[in-house]
C-alpha cells in the first residue's frame, strides 16, 4: 500500500505482518515528529513493514512499477481543500 501523506501514519496498524506499506511524504519534519516516541508509535509498533520515502509523492511514485501497488491512499491536503494537483488527469494516470 502507498499512502500519501504521513500525517496519516495511523494507516500502518490497518495492515498485517505480511504486507508492506510506503508512505511518502514531502516534509521531513512531519517524518522526524511521526518517529518521535512520546508522541507517536505507529511506524514503529504496528504489524506491516514501513518505509518512508520523502519527496514530493507525484515524482516519487513515478519509480514504482506500474501495478506495484494494491491500494493507494492520498492524504495531503492543504487546510481545508484537496490540492489541484492531485486531480488532474496526469496525476490519476500516474496513480
Amino acid at each position: 500500500m502507498a499512502v500519501v501523506g504521513l500525517g496519516n501514519g495511523s494507516m500502518a496498524c490497518h495492515g498485517t505482518v505480511d504486507q508492506g506499506f510506503i508512505f511518502y511524504e514531502i516534509d521531513p519534519a512531519v517524518e522526524r515528529i511521526a518517529r518521535e516516541a512520546r508522541l507517536f508509535t505507529y511506524l514503529k509498533d504496528c504489524p506491516p513493514t514501513v518505509e518512508v520515502i520523502l519527496g514530493d509523492a507525484r515524482l516519487t511514485l513515478k519509480r514504482e512499477a506500474d501495478g506495484h501497488f494494491g491500494l493507494i491512499v492520498l492524504d495531503a491536503f492543504s487546510s481545508d481543500s484537496i490540492p489541484l494537483h492531485f486531480i488532474t488527469r496526469e496525476a490519476i494516470k500516474l496513480y
